[in-house]
């Protein structure tokens, strides 16, 4: 797709996705490119809804803990104008989870020049939507299992 010139990178950002590589020539297809893996897709929803209610209330706690963390990181950095590096780095791989292959993007981010910290906080701030949109299903797994049994 074409971009207009005040719109696009001085030179190309390829990344990785999914085993393929894409050069990524404007902030704007980065924010196409993300915007499907901000939702929960069916395998994982089926996936929530196997879980045990021990489970499944340790992974919705987790998810909580996970977007309130990452809220008052992306709040830090761009209050301080800092390189989202630092959070990535203070966050580390394990805290992004390996659906749609979100541990796979922030490794390479992190590598980006401090220049690209504009990539970095819209895909924090995207992963922060995809945590909201879990979290979403999670509790409707959970109402669920409750309205189930209050019927039978």
């Amino acid at each position: 797709m074409k971009h207009s010139e005040k719109d696009r990178f001085d030179a190309p950002v390829r990344l990785s996705f999914n085993g393929s590589t894409r050069d990524i020539h404007s902030l704007e297809e980065f924010e196409r490119t993300l915007a499907p893996k901000t939702l929960v897709t069916t395998q994982l929803f089926a996936r929530l809804s196997s879980l045990s209610e021990e489970k499944l209330f340790a992974l919705t706690l987790s998810t909580r803990r996970a977007s309130d963390r990452l809220q008052a990181g992306l709040k830090r950095a761009v209050d301080q104008g800092t390189d989202a590096k630092s959070l990535l780095i203070e966050l580390g791989p394990s805290f992004f989870t390996d659906d749609h292959a979100w541990r796979e993007l922030f490794t390479q981010l992190v590598a980006l020049p401090p220049s690209r910290n504009e990539l970095k906080l819209l895909a924090l701030t995207k992963y922060h939507r995809y945590l909201g949109a879990r979290l979403e299903a999670l509790n409707a797994v959970a109402c669920n299992r409750i309205q189930s049994k209050i019927c039978n």
